[in-house]
């Protein structure tokens, strides 16, 4: 297992067990295979490795007999120098095996900060960068995840793109690619024939002088996301991949349900992933122990966009805590909605091991929380947080935003005198020492990160806050919160916000730009050490563009946006009515329980019959 060959780069590099494959459950070379293919994260191993969608799809295709799938990763900029001085080309995990040989290469765009990562990895593999430019012999690139609702910016250098879950198509795609009989062309019509999958080669683009969208053709063609309306049907890895060394998630995962009904207006994750879908609380009973069995893990994470929605919550935390407990393995519910939280599911939580906590109110002041429709109260808000203290947690994580349309000064100031009220519910002032006495104080962490425009939400048409603007917000926030002991401020490069909110919402020009930052040494801007925003504006003046026009204008209700022909379900009527009830701070009620919001999915949402439960 692994790459012999690259077994005498690894002494001079950091954490080479990123590179040395032989995972417990990685599946070994078959024989006799009619079809081979790589998925690749175009991020490091421990970041790739916690990417559950990757791991579905990796085992899925491997449950087929005649098909075999093999991994690959973006190296460490160590590995990266020993590779290129070396000679050698970016290879899988399982065989060894250069990418370039390999038929069907799919990569998980997680978030927009890889695109260049992309590329290095295309240079890594000696494939040429241009769709229009590979030959015959050349791997056919699929791209995936949430970029691909817009993956315009990226156009010229993918052959194809998979709008919504990847399990639907990823087999047929895997058989059509190494379909032998068929010329590379004739094999990418056919799998461009498949529901879900863009060639945006078949698509042309016309702007005006401003840069706006004036004419794509075809016209009339849209591509509509695949996804699954059962997912007690939908394939989960029992006996998922074990890393050999600790990655940024380690823990078994299991996913309870897929999709989010509550429609925070700048989330695009809830608008891409609808409608909400579960799995029965027996089939996720059956799941944990095999997970748990199979893996050896500590503990198991119950994975949702959040978890309380599952209609069964309660009772599944109970059972599996019940069976869980005795060998000494905690549960996790690392996404939770602060509204949603009981006191009874806490305790249930509590009679585990302490495992994290993140809570995300995302904004201070209930004006600002009702224009994003968080639906949350401070008083909610409250009592979530007490839920926790009082069933022994004594530190949690809590997400904010700057920069969220209509936001202004005093809305920060909210997020200050928020925290301070959360502190003090975990050290009250009046608690005597003696028994009862806390062990030490409870802490919070204040995570903040600056608003992004995202395609296919409410918000995909509203300008982005300049950067004075947010430096000295955050400068609120410093100001109110740092002498705090009890609080730990962090916050994200807002400078690489911007570059993310221009990529997020941008169109086939900028894949220039993307090339020009790449020559410039553009690899691994995620990691805000190697992110610089001077080679981003240089590359748009050398392009005549301007990263201005991207995040700070305002787009037209009627304009064409360079994502319309891709279909995520929602409706743009949908959307345009919700950026309405933005502007007029009102809020959007869930919809289970509650009356059919006509987001766009009408008889074919599941969601209904979940809220009858």
């Amino acid at each position: 297992m692994g790459d012999r060959r690259l077994e005498k780069l690894f002494m001079g590099v950091e954490r080479p067990a990123r590179y040395a494959g032989g995972e417990l459950h990685s599946v070994r070379p078959k024989e006799n295979i009619k079809g081979r293919m790589a998925l690749v994260f175009p991020d490091t191993y421990e970041i790739g490795m916690s990417h559950v969608g990757m791991r579905i799809l990796y085992h899925l295709v491997n449950e087929e007999k005649d098909l075999y799938c093999e991994r690959a990763f973006h190296p460490w900029v160590d590995m990266e120098q020993a590779l290129r001085e070396h000679g050698e080309l970016l290879s899988t995990l399982e065989t060894g095996t250069p990418l370039k040989e390999i038929p069907l290469i799919g990569f998980s765009l997680a978030y927009e900060m890889l695109y260049n990562n992309f590329l290095n990895v295309l240079s890594l593999s000696h494939i040429p960068f241009l769709a229009a430019e590979r030959q015959e012999d050349v791997p056919i690139i699929v791209v995936g995840g949430p970029c691909a609702f817009n993956p315009e910016p990226i156009a010229p250098y993918i052959d194809l793109a998979v709008i919504g879950e990847g399990e639907m198509v990823i087999v047929d795609l895997c058989r059509l690619a190494n379909d032998k009989s068929k010329t590379r062309a004739e094999r990418l019509k056919a799998m461009a024939a498949l529901p879900g999958v863009y060639r945006p080669a078949e698509f042309t683009v016309e702007y005006d002088e401003n840069g706006r969208v004036t004419k794509r053709t075809p016209e009339d063609k849209t591509i509509e996301k695949v996804w699954s309306k059962d997912l007690n049907k939908s394939y989960f890895p029992c006996h998922p991949l074990v890393p050999n060394s600790e990655i940024v998630h380690d823990r078994a995962n299991l996913e309870i349900h897929r999709g989010c009904i509550h429609g925070c207006r700048f989330c695009q994750a809830g608008y891409i992933y609808r409608p909400l879908r579960t799995r029965s609380k027996e089939e996720l009973l059956k799941m944990s122990r095999e997970i748990i069995n199979s893996t050896g893990y500590e503990e198991i994470g119950l994975v949702s966009l959040n978890s309380i929605d599952h209609p069964d919550i309660i009772d599944l935390v109970t059972d599996l805590n019940r069976e869980l407990n005795p060998r000494r393995i905690s549960i996790g519910l690392p996404s939770l909605r602060m509204d949603s939280i009981s006191f009874e599911l806490t305790e249930r939580l509590g009679r585990t091991k302490k495992t994290n906590v993140t809570l995300a109110p995302e904004a201070g002041s209930q004006r600002l929380r009702d224009i994003i429709n968080k639906n949350l109260t401070e008083k909610q808000i409250i009592e979530s947080v007490d839920a926790f203290i009082s069933a022994g947690w004594q530190s949690m994580k809590l997400y904010f935003m700057l920069g969220l349309p209509g936001e202004k000064d005093e809305d920060v100031e909210a997020i200050v005198e928020l925290v301070k009220k959360i502190i003090s519910r975990g050290n009250p002032k009046d608690k005597k020492k003696g028994k009862g006495q806390r062990s030490r104080p409870f802490k919070v962490t204040v995570n903040v990160s600056s608003f992004v425009a995202k395609s296919h939400t409410p918000f995909q048409w509203v300008p982005m806050t300049s950067l004075k603007v947010l430096r000295d917000r955050m400068n609120i926030l410093i100001t109110g919160l740092s002498r705090n002991k009890k609080v730990s401020l962090k916050w994200r490069d807002f400078e690489l916000g911007m570059v993310e909110g221009m990529l997020a919402r941008g169109d086939r020009r900028l894949a220039k730009v993307l090339k020009r930052v790449y020559d410039a040494g553009g690899v691994m801007e995620s990691w805000s050490s190697h992110f610089d925003y001077q080679r981003w504006l240089d590359a748009l003046e050398a392009e005549d563009l301007k990263i201005e026009d991207y995040v700070y204008r305002e787009r037209e209700l009627d304009e064409i946006l360079p994502w319309d022909h891709i279909s995520c379900g929602v409706s743009r009527k949908f959307l345009a009515a919700e950026l309405a009830k933005a502007k007029e701070e009102s809020c959007t009620k869930d919809c289970v329980g509650n009356d059919c919001t006509g987001c766009g999915f009408g008889a074919d949402c599941p969601t209904k019959e979940i809220g009858q439960k």
